[in-house]
């Protein structure tokens, strides 16, 4: 027996562990049992007698950078204190920084890069009590405690011969609602894995060596049509890095599920033609790699894309009012002045006004994760990074957190730029309203431009009437 854990938080925890489905996949097919956990942070020392109960040969958790660190943490903490069971980490921070992972006293291997066939092999070499110096991909500690790191593992060549394992766990727990999006019973799939492309904030360059490899279209098209009729799915969302790199694929597949479908899309790849497509495959939702409104700052984040390239893709979308834009936008990069920061939020309100179906959610901080080219640039311009695992918990992009931002002092705290988010989403809500907020619209995006949020008489305004609508259509 084999267990796998993935802790999140009781606000993510509709996202299923995809990861671990395609390694307990692996170790399923070479004749290992294996249970999954779904855990949330919350409620992580209910499972630790149970999950010592099942003797396991191993214990691996699926650990991303920041997020829910300190809960692994702790789980592997406990699982150490009651028990002899070896505790293997894996997913992006053990695999780029496998060294700080190991120093722990409750982490005693780390799987680097790809899991799969890493961990049938390990699980192997726990049980005949073989050689761990010949397992590719992983790092552990020798008997006097210094770390060890192997060579690193080839990249899996054919994708096809793993899957989501959907027997581990239930899969109508992740069934999700998305009406805004016409869909009443959505669901995650992954097609590929990496990008080709170079974006210098992104893991990708170094976790999948700027490679991207995906399913066969026969496959991925069985997969999602099965998903289809087991669950009753009216809608999926796209879960990739990059759906479309290869675009006649993508759409070959989207043709023959022919389902109701979200999925993220670089700007750079809009052309008439390309939106025609996605109004025709049933396309609802993209979110859209804007990241900035500076030019400098695309630049140097290496998105290969400009200002003038994120308004050609809105200005091509606002033909098909049917697909909503969801912009993805970070803030807060390294040299990122108040002009830059200034111009991503003038973009962000004139797209606002110009399309209703544009779906403004936060502000996403910039965060310099390790392995990504940025992180190395942000700690020439003075970022210290964490020294150890418990410190990355709070390292993260959360609007509602009143910490520092990390990489530039002018932006003071995360709760002032809470303020502009807020002020964008206000704007954002009325758009979308059907009452004409015309004039108020103009106030708010005069607010947005100069940062004043003093006296905010439109939001008291339009929170008001917005209450009264809802009292009215309560008698009716």
């Amino acid at each position: 027996m084999i267990v796998l854990i993935r802790i999140n938080s009781a606000e993510t925890m509709h996202n299923p562990p995809l990861g671990l489905l395609y390694v307990g996949d692996a170790l399923k097919k070479a004749g290992y049992e294996v249970k999954v956990y779904h855990l949330c942070e919350d409620d992580i020392y209910e499972y630790v007698d149970e999950i010592i109960g099942l003797n396991p040969i191993w214990v691996g958790l699926s650990v991303n950078t920041g997020w829910s660190m300190n809960a692994a943490l702790a789980l592997s903490g406990a699982l150490k204190k009651h028990s002899q069971i070896p505790t293997v980490w894996g997913n992006a921070h053990p695999s780029l920084l496998p060294q700080q992972c190991l120093a722990e006293d409750a982490v005693d291997y780390v799987v680097i890069g790809e899991g799969e066939v890493t961990a049938v092999e390990l699980t192997r070499a726990f049980i005949q009590q073989s050689d761990l110096y010949e397992v590719k991909g992983i790092g552990f500690k020798d008997r006097d405690g210094s770390i060890t790191i192997n060579e690193e593992r080839e990249l899996i060549k054919d994708l096809d011969q793993y899957e989501m394992d959907w027997s581990l766990l239930d899969p109508e727990k992740y069934v999700f609602p998305a009406p805004e999006f016409g869909m009443n019973r959505a669901f995650q799939f992954i097609t590929s894995r990496g990008c080709p492309h170079r974006c210098a904030f992104c893991f990708n360059q170094r976790f999948n060596r700027g490679r991207w490899r995906a399913h066969s279209e026969a496959f991925v098209t069985e997969k999602v049509l099965e998903l289809k009729e087991s669950l009753n799915l009216d809608g999926i969302r796209f879960w990739d890095d990059n759906f479309f790199t290869n675009k006649n694929r993508a759409f070959s597949i989207l043709e023959q599920v022919d389902l109701p479908y979200t999925a993220e899309i670089r700007v750079d790849y809009f052309d008439e033609d390309f939106a025609e497509r996605l109004n025709k495959t049933q396309c609802r939702m993209v979110l859209l790699g804007l990241e900035s409104g500076s030019d400098r700052i695309l630049k140097l984040i290496k998105k290969d894309t400009t200002v003038q390239t994120n308004w050609r893709a809105h200005h091509i979308l606002l033909n098909y009012p049917e697909i909503a834009i969801h912009p993805s936008v970070i803030v807060g990069f390294p040299t990122e002045t108040i002009q830059d920061y200034q111009k991503t939020l003038n973009l962000l309100a004139e797209m606002i006004m110009t399309k209703p179906n544009f779906w403004f959610v936060r502000l996403g901080i910039y965060v310099p994760y390790p392995g990504a080219e940025l992180f190395d640039v942000a700690i020439q311009k003075g970022l210290n990074p964490p020294e150890t695992l418990a410190e990355w918990d709070d390292y993260i992009f959360d609007t509602s957190k009143d910490t520092s931002v990390t990489c530039v002092d002018w932006l003071g705290s995360k709760a002032d730029i809470k303020k502009d988010e807020d002020y964008l989403v206000l704007l954002h809500d009325m758009v979308r309203s059907s009452l004409p907020y015309g004039l108020l619209c103009f106030f708010v995006q005069k607010r947005i431009k100069n940062r004043y949020y003093k006296f905010p008489i439109e939001l008291g305004i339009f929170r008001a009437v917005e209450k009264c609508k809802k009292v009215i259509r309560s008698i009716r």
